[in-house]
């Protein structure tokens, strides 16, 4: 009976020996599993660390940290495996986000009797691709091909249960090719670019739009989006559909359009001053013997002015082009204003001569007018 007690109590002795081993071999053998688990329990909470204590000087401005720090797109980890390389250690790492799992390296080196990672996940903002093709991978994930700008970019859905639709332009965030974060850019229809430069898309409905980042353009035949190597919208293309993020950062454009929908029955013609100078007017005075519709489509403003009346723009830093009528401002706008002679009449460009025009008080055209600023 003595013998059997002090076989139990040498037992117990054992095993708190071995428990104590465990965990003196763990604290003290794998110190870099460690400091990897401190940092990413604080990846979601940084002012709880100090970087420095955590990763190599070269590494502040990585995109992993830069992208996902205090985002909460990284929800949970899980330590795999721990291999040594060269003069450090490989650790195989489990990140959980929102769409799914997905499983990483990081790398770790000593560093002054310190372990510190050296290589972090690569990780990428994709701040506008389009979703060419998908492909099922096991029931386990989506394989995506998107186009950006032009080339092709091919990453991994880290589940089967996606809602990327094809076609659909879209933002990502991906860490290792896994598609971490996507957001579908919202669309709006343009009803007719007036003007376009690699800074500026102007629409008749909504006037002007900046164009402050990337801003890729693809025609769409046969439900197929081809990438188009300009960067400027054709004047006059109608129906164009305009994406853009909802995310404040994000300033990227993706335009589709259809060449079809060009005009081919329209001449637009640019008019010189009367010395042949200069495009740019200092005033613009018009008139038309059966009268005048004088709209603004942007700031919804319409005037009819009666036969022979005149009216004239003229330019306001503040204020874009500012209309008279019998020499009183009924009106201004930054925005396009579009001028139309009634039943047929001709418009008549009093501020213009031309040597054709003879004593005429101004210089008579067929259609219609804009008047930009």
């Amino acid at each position: 009976m003595k013998l059997s007690r002090k076989i139990y109590i040498f037992l117990i002795i054992v095993l708190i020996l071995l428990a104590g081993f465990i965990i003196l071999n763990y604290t003290m053998k794998r110190p870099a599993s460690r400091a990897l688990n401190e940092f990413l329990d604080s990846l979601n909470d940084s002012s709880n660390i100090s970087l420095h204590d955590y990763i190599v000087p070269g590494l502040i401005n990585d995109p992993f940290l830069t992208t996902l720090m205090d985002q909460n797109i990284v929800l949970s980890h899980r330590i795999i495996k721990t291999q040594k390389y060269d003069d450090g250690i490989k650790i195989k790492t489990t990140l959980s986000t929102k769409h799914g799992p997905i499983e990483v390296w990081f790398h770790l080196s000593k560093v002054d009797n310190r372990w510190l990672i050296t290589q972090l996940p690569r990780t990428a903002y994709i701040p506008a691709a389009v979703p060419i093709l998908a492909e099922d991978k096991d029931n386990q994930s989506i394989e995506y091909q998107m186009d950006v700008n032009g080339t092709y970019l091919y990453c991994t859905f880290p589940s089967r249960y996606s809602q990327i639709n094809i076609g659909v332009p879209i933002y990502l965030i991906l860490i290792e090719d896994y598609i971490v974060v996507y957001q579908h850019m919202t669309p709006i229809r343009l009803e007719k670019v007036v003007s376009a430069s690699e800074s500026h898309i102007e629409d008749y409905n909504l006037g002007y739009i900046p164009i402050e980042s990337d801003f890729a353009i693809y025609e769409v035949t046969d439900n197929k989006s081809i990438f188009q190597k300009t960067h400027i919208l054709p004047i006059g293309i109608t129906n164009v559909i305009l994406y853009r993020s909802e995310t404040l950062n994000n300033k990227s454009l993706v335009a589709y359009i259809d060449k079809t929908q060009m005009p081919n029955n329209k001449i637009r013609v640019v008019l010189n001053d009367t010395q042949f100078q200069n495009l740019s007017h200092q005033e613009v005075r018009l008139s038309s013997t059966k009268g005048l519709t004088v709209h603004n489509q942007v700031d919804s403003i319409e005037y009819k002015i009666e036969g022979d009346d005149e009216v004239v723009f003229k330019y306001d830093d503040d204020n874009g082009s500012q209309l008279y009528h019998n020499g009183n401002l009924i009106g201004s706008s930054s925005h396009r204003w579009y001028i139309t002679p009634e039943n047929g009449g001709k418009l008549i460009v009093n501020s213009i001569k031309r040597s054709q025009t003879q004593n005429q008080l101004g210089t008579p055209y067929r259609g219609d007018m804009e008047v930009s600023s």
